[in-house]
């Protein structure tokens, strides 16, 4: 038996958090936090299958929270969520968010390989 798939959802505004965990809930089991410092906790206490992060946060954006998560494992995938796309990132994907639920059903697929399991957003 596959092991459930693991999502960690982080931005500051719970409304987005809460959005995307009902969305994506049909793939795993989902978490969520509101900034980079609970993030990297999560990550390093679970074993996380990808992360999707806002890019504007305060304290720690998102750029700098996918260089952290780079640093601890290269391997997990990130998803960057940004009204505006950064001019720089580490992430996998940026997601703009006025595209965000096609965009993001398309990166999930494609990062986690689910093609035989489509997204239902």
């Amino acid at each position: 038996m596959e092991r459930e798939r693991r999502i960690l959802i982080v931005d500051d505004e719970v409304n987005i958090r809460v959005l995307l965990s009902e969305e994506l809930s049909p793939i795993g089991h989902v978490s969520c936090c509101s900034n980079g410092p609970e993030a990297l906790r999560e990550l390093k206490e679970n074993q996380l299958d990808i992360v999707i992060t806002d890019f504007k946060m305060p304290g720690m954006d998102g750029n700098e929270l996918t260089k952290k998560i780079k640093n601890i494992n290269p391997g997990i995938p990130v998803i960057m969520l940004s009204a505006v796309p950064p001019p720089e990132s580490q992430a996998d994907e940026i997601v703009v968010k006025s595209l965000i639920f096609d965009k993001l059903r398309t990166s999930i697929n494609r990062l986690l390989n689910l093609s035989h399991s489509p997204v239902l957003l």
